[in-house]
């Protein structure tokens, strides 16, 4: 059986990630080429599918970073990061799940979109990437969810210029802790 390390958080936040600039920028295209009614049409409906697959995928997403938040080990330091992650995800989330919902509403109706939709899936674009560039800063600075980071040996292989992160005073980064 296949083993995913720490889960499938890290495999479905890729999509729900890209589903909603994907959905941002259809509908960026529609709205700007507005004259071109095909382009317009088409990208709409590209728009409404992929900010409906980037719903779905969220809330897959964001089940699967719960069980990371719980199962994973960390450190102090790094859990002040996971909270921050996660309330940004949970905000990400609650907008995605609106839109979607606002979205079907009008195409049941027939209704075209809004250019509320437009700046909500702008505003969801935002909080997406924010809530995975802190879910970034957990990865590759504090190497959360890593089975095991690489040890540097011989020579030309210290790219990185010892770019650590020394944590706060009187704290050896590896406090356990209650959630």
């Amino acid at each position: 059986m296949i083993t995913i390390i720490p889960n499938l958080h890290p495999i479905l936040v890729h999509f729900t990630i890209a589903l909603t600039i994907v959905s941002f920028g259809a509908a960026l295209l529609a709205w700007l080429l507005k004259s071109v009614s095909w382009v317009h049409q088409e990208g709409l409906i590209v728009s409404r599918w992929c900010l409906w697959l980037a719903a779905l995928f969220a809330i897959a997403t964001v089940a699967a970073g719960f069980h990371a938040y719980y199962t994973v080990d960390h450190d102090t330091v790094s859990h002040l990061v996971m909270k921050t992650h996660r309330n940004w995800a949970l905000v990400s989330l609650a907008v995605l799940l609106l839109l979607a919902l606002h979205a079907l509403r009008r195409f049941i109706k027939q209704k075209n979109a809004t250019k509320g939709l437009f700046f909500g899936l702008l505003v969801a674009c935002i909080l997406v990437v924010t809530a995975g560039w802190y879910g970034a800063e957990l990865v590759y600075r504090y190497g959360i969810g890593v089975m095991a980071l690489p040890q540097i040996q011989g020579e030309g292989h210290d790219h990185a210029m010892n770019n650590t992160l020394e944590p706060p005073s009187g704290d050896n980064g590896h406090d356990s802790h209650d959630h």
